[in-house]
């Protein structure tokens, strides 16, 4: 009878220890799969947001050329909507990026409006300030960023994950690996090329 009791002492723990363990990590499942679903409704609702910065501006049949200053303010603008929601639509879209698509979206954003002087990364900043016409080139460079940062937001959804863009540059790297973005790593490695790499 003391063997059954001894016994019972530790399996009734260990089952309820189990149980428990079941329901945790169903709870997270159920909970990553609810997070994975506002993210898909999240990102949908950002794309009209960057209709004006569509990467055809830079090429094709539709090129209309870089972004002018009122359209940087403008998705600026309809981007910290997007993120915080609004009086109108108080709905935030912001708290399902990931963290590296945060990263990149902050970035791209502030690269947007912030005075040409401190554009990041410095080396992109440089580029942009070399050119004869700084805002084209200014414009040009926040298609690109935006177009990076749709980029990382379809890898978070595993959709359509080749860059809109056949080359991606040396400015364009920079500013993923200013966005801590390690582009030597899957998945980035397979369609970024390093510049004596390109060049080879």
């Amino acid at each position: 009878m003391d063997t059954v009791l001894d016994l019972a002492k530790v399996l009734i723990p260990a089952a309820a220890t189990l149980v428990g363990l079941y329901f945790a990590n169903a709870f997270k499942r159920r909970t990553r799969q609810e997070v994975l679903e506002r993210r898909v409704d999240a990102y949908v609702a950002f794309w009209p947001v960057m209709n004006i910065a569509a990467s055809t501006r830079l090429d094709g049949p539709w090129a209309g050329g870089p972004l002018n200053a009122d359209e940087r303010r403008a998705i600026f603008e309809g981007a910290t909507d997007w993120y915080y929601g609004t009086a109108a639509n108080p709905v935030g879209h912001g708290l399902f990026l990931s963290d590296r698509a945060r990263r990149v979206y902050l970035s791209a954003k502030r690269n947007l409006v912030c005075p040409a002087e401190e554009i990041q990364p410095e080396s992109v900043r440089a580029n942009v300030e070399r050119e004869a016409d700084v805002e084209a080139a200014r414009g040009a460079m926040s298609i690109r960023q935006l177009s990076l940062l749709r980029w990382v937001m379809r890898f978070d959804l595993d959709l359509h994950t080749e860059p809109y863009f056949a080359n991606v540059g040396d400015d364009e790297i920079a500013f993923l690996e200013s966005c801590d973005i390690d582009v030597d790593r899957a998945p980035w490695n397979k369609w970024l090329k390093r510049k004596d790499e390109r060049s080879g």
